[in-house]
């Protein structure tokens, strides 16, 4: 039976809910998926660091780092946090999806800004099956976005999911955008918006988690 990505999500959704006759956690699945890309991206990471990138009290984070090692997700040595094999999987599968992420400049987005903070995830080698952007929106709103854009990315043009081309009435968005796109044949950008940063970064990983399930890519 192959093994699907969908495993291990239902898994972090377990991890993330209350313990019995125990308070709501201050953290969610998504917050835990980006633990796992964190810890992936820096080898071993320290508990400090991990609350102060994803903001979130010391007290969760150590929440979350003892039921993510109780599912063997990752270890724990001296110096901080490290994958195992089992966490390094979905890691791995991350970051073949994941070509770009990062905050934008506000001011060379232009009219295509939607609030104070945002965060761009661009996505590759991914059938995303986003239709109107819609569905995407109201799943980052969720998890405290204030808004989203998606952008198709594909033959050098920009996009919305419904075909509008964006590359004339904003030219200097897409030139910049361009430069971030550079080397990717066609992809999808995620643009979430926010007042913190916080909520801008988790709606667009909560966006990632939705295209994860719909794809149910195979973890090698």
């Amino acid at each position: 039976m192959e093994y699907t990505i969908m495993n291990e999500l239902e898994l972090l959704e377990k991890i993330a809910q209350p313990a019995e006759k125990g308070a709501k956690p201050s953290f969610t699945y998504i917050d835990l998926l980006r633990l796992i890309r964190l810890t992936g991206l820096r080898g071993i990471i320290s508990r400090k660091i991990i609350s102060e990138e994803l903001k979130i009290g010391e007290g969760s984070v150590r929440t979350m780092i003892r039921r993510l090692k109780k599912e063997k997700f990752i270890d724990t040595i001296k110096s901080g946090v490290m994958l195992t094999k089992k966490g390094e999987k979905l890691y791995n599968l991350l970051n073949s999806i994941i070509f770009y992420e990062n905050k934008l400049e506000n001011e060379k987005l232009g009219r295509l800004v939607l609030s104070k903070k945002n965060y761009c995830i661009v996505l590759k080698n991914l059938i995303t099956k986003v239709k109107s952007g819609v569905e995407e929106r109201d799943i980052a709103l969720k998890f405290g976005s204030e808004a989203l854009l998606s952008i198709i990315y594909k033959n050098e043009k920009f996009m919305f999911p419904d075909g509008y081309e964006l590359n004339l009435e904003y030219e200097g968005a897409c030139k910049y955008l361009t430069i971030i796109v550079k080397d990717l044949k066609e992809g999808l950008i995620i643009i979430s918006f926010s007042n913190n940063e916080r909520d801008a970064i988790n709606g667009a990983y909560a966006v990632i988690w939705h295209l994860l399930k719909l794809n149910q890519l195979a973890l090698k």
